[in-house]
């Protein structure tokens, strides 16, 4: 079972604010970032902490303010691969925001330009983005038709 009070309490601590502060997608898979992709994929992203939303946005605000395609795109300085947010986590964090009922548009208006791409990137969620969030269903399993194959990769 998955504990959503031990989320949004860390959340509201002063260790993931320190955290947001300090990088905020590292530690990749236990930074407050992954916690709100979780409040949000199970549809609780209304109940993300206020201060986590802000110490997010101003994370997000700290990357060099657009994507870099070539080496020479990187600015004098700025680290390549710390100072640039990932492309998927970024995509994942507006819409986490977006579903926060962050105008993130006018807290990140850098990300408007990128929006195109973000949405290619995440096009499936992106479609989704205006409708209200639907109810977490279990999955059915149902097994394929036929005998399993092994695929040689």
């Amino acid at each position: 079972m998955i504990d959503l009070e031990n989320s949004t309490t860390y959340l509201e601590s002063d260790a993931a604010e320190a955290s947001l502060a300090a990088d905020v997608y590292w530690p990749k898979w236990d930074s407050p970032w992954w916690h709100m992709t979780l409040l949000w994929e199970l549809g609780h992203a209304k109940e993300i902490p206020e201060r986590a939303v802000l110490g997010l946005i101003a994370g997000i605000d700290r990357y060099v303010h657009h994507l870099p395609i070539k080496p020479e795109d990187v600015p004098p300085g700025r680290d390549k691969i710390r100072d640039f947010p990932c492309h998927c986590g970024l995509g994942t964090a507006y819409q986490v925001l977006f579903a926060r009922g962050v105008d993130v548009d006018a807290e990140l208006p850098w990300l408007r330009p990128h929006r195109p791409f973000l949405a290619q990137a995440h096009l499936p969620a992106f479609l989704r983005i205006r409708r209200p969030a639907r109810p977490l269903v279990p999955p059915v399993l149902v097994p394929p038709p036929g005998p399993f194959r092994s695929v040689g990769l």
